[in-house]
């Protein structure tokens, strides 16, 4: 619609998986070669996450088109079936007669053919998509198939590619042996600030244009921003600007554009526009923009009141001390020094600040600075966020792994972080070390319980229910509501009679493999 108006040759930023504007991150190259070389060397299991839009299935669609001719590809994206139902449909992939068969005269007949390929030194892989919602009855009758194999390498390939919630998936107890099945993991990260720029002018290459004939400086920044590193996300953003500025005869999109698509998306709220680019119009104001600028009054007020409070409250202190003072140096005694009074506060005080503070040169250090943690010893890391990342972006940088229980962790050392999804660029945040000892809180009572994991669905803690272990033990699910609208489940075990009895009981889920703080 847009395209001979602003020159591209075809829509640069369509949403459907193109691999032919693929943009190459470090974290998207490492999943493409990762489930290249699952395939090519026969290593069976390999798991793609990454959070929705950042281009799980373009790197599909680019694998399909890398992989040799003797590799025989059954791609599945309908995963809220049966076992059977998708063995069913590999094998109708397959072109192989069903009928009526059980599931395991399918199998039989699915393991009949994989000989015959393995005979002729060809190989099959298996991809599926969205495989976050396949069953654990479905995963597991997956590693069963998994079984099918020669002294030397695997007969089929599976790929799984998903969204994080198969992370929680893949380290809950019922799928411990599928866990340790899986040959590769590899995890899709958003874009950084940076990678956004290049990513936008990557596509506008592929349709002979430039971020700079069609972007003011402006308005690219605020798609990177408000983007988070999500390309599909730039994509739809992007296409609709285009539009916008189609209708309007603007061939340059400005900021006031990008502003205005934002908050058809609902990402940004009807509010006073102030940006500062020639022609703008600060014309949109509303209720709550009036009351906006009605809180500094109140704030000038409410300071004017607590500020005569001080003043009559350590005033009238001070009058006393001079009549106690008068009232000694009138009887022959000595005076009370004021001076000497107050010099431990101030002292106190000074220090405070200076601990609250950092110095210039520590302000001069963006790197990680380390902390010790008065309460059980916990080591703590003070980092600044860098542009687009987020919880489980830092929790992939710190901890080598990503899921919903380590973000919950970190959540819990920085009790201002109020949307999980959104940490503000530039902003300090405190990374805890995992250790063992963290997960044990005190009640009042003296007694203790143990933080077991934290999950997005609650039905993701039954396995600590029925768990052998903590058999008369209170399993807690405590629900974390954000503003924003998310919703955590923070699983809890209790009650332990002392901190050595959590401990022991940390130790051994931690050798089940039933705590997703670890590997």
């Amino acid at each position: 619609m847009y395209n001979v108006f602003f020159g591209f040759s075809e829509q640069p930023f369509n949403v459907t998986p193109n691999p032919k504007f693929l943009f190459y991150t470090e974290s998207h190259r490492e999943a493409l070669a990762s489930m290249a070389y699952g395939i090519n060397e026969r290593k069976g299991f390999v798991s793609i996450t990454g959070e929705t839009g950042t281009g799980k299935t373009t790197l599909i669609r680019q694998l399909l088109d890398d992989l040799p001719s003797n590799v025989k590809v059954v791609f599945i994206s309908q995963t809220k079936v049966t076992f059977e139902q998708l063995l069913r449909g590999v094998l109708h992939e397959l072109e192989m007669p069903i009928g009526y068969q059980d599931k395991s005269s399918l199998i039989r007949q699915f393991n009949n053919y994989l000989m015959e390929r393995l005979g002729q030194d060809k190989n099959l892989a298996i991809i599926i998509d969205e495989a976050q919602h396949l069953s654990n009855e479905a995963m597991e009758d997956f590693r069963l198939l998994s079984n099918l194999e020669t002294a030397t390498s695997k007969l089929v390939q599976i790929i799984l590619v998903g969204q994080p919630e198969l992370e929680d998936k893949l380290n809950s107890s019922e799928l411990r042996q599928f866990k340790q099945r899986i040959a590769v993991r590899r995890r899709i990260l958003p874009l950084r600030e940076e990678d956004s720029r290049r990513y936008i002018e990557h596509r506008l290459k592929m349709v002979g244009n430039s971020t700079s004939q069609v972007f003011t400086p402006e308005a690219v920044s605020m798609i990177c921003h408000y983007c988070k590193g999500v390309p599909r996300v730039i994509n739809i953003l992007c296409d609709n600007a285009f539009l916008i500025g189609h209708e309007r005869g603007k061939k340059k999109i400005n900021a006031l554009i990008i502003q205005e698509v934002l908050r058809h998306m609902e990402v940004l709220p009807e509010r006073e526009i102030n940006v500062e680019e020639p022609g703008y119009k600060k014309r949109i104001r509303t209720k709550s923009m009036r009351l906006k600028n009605l809180l500094p009054r109140f704030s000038y007020i409410t300071i004017a009141l607590f500020g005569l409070a001080l003043v009559i409250l350590f005033g009238s202190e001070y009058l006393l001390n001079i009549k106690k003072n008068l009232e000694l140096r009138l009887s022959g005694q000595q005076p009370v020094d004021e001076q000497k009074v107050a010099a431990p506060a101030a002292e106190s005080e000074s220090a405070l600040t200076s601990a609250a503070a950092p110095t210039p040169a520590a302000e001069e250090k963006p790197a990680t600075r380390t902390q010790p943690k008065p309460e059980n010893n916990i080591r703590i890391n003070t980092v600044i966020v860098e542009e687009n990342e987020t919880i489980r972006s830092l929790a992939q940088k710190y901890y080598d792994l990503s899921n919903t229980t380590l973000a919950d962790y970190i959540l819990r050392f920085n009790p201002g972080i109020t949307n999980p999804d959104l940490v503000k660029a530039y902003e300090k945040i405190n990374i805890p070390e995992v250790a063992e000892e963290a997960l044990i809180i005190q009640d009042k009572d003296d007694t203790y319980k143990v933080h077991l994991a934290t999950f997005l669905q609650p039905e993701f803690a039954q396995k600590y229910k029925n768990e052998p272990l903590l058999q008369g033990k209170k399993i807690e699910i405590i629900p974390l509501k954000f503003p924003a609208g998310q919703i955590y489940y923070r699983v809890t075990a209790g009650k332990f009679a002392s901190r050595e009895e959590s401990l022991k009981t940390i130790q051994t889920l931690k050798e089940k493999g039933l705590l997703p703080y670890f590997r």
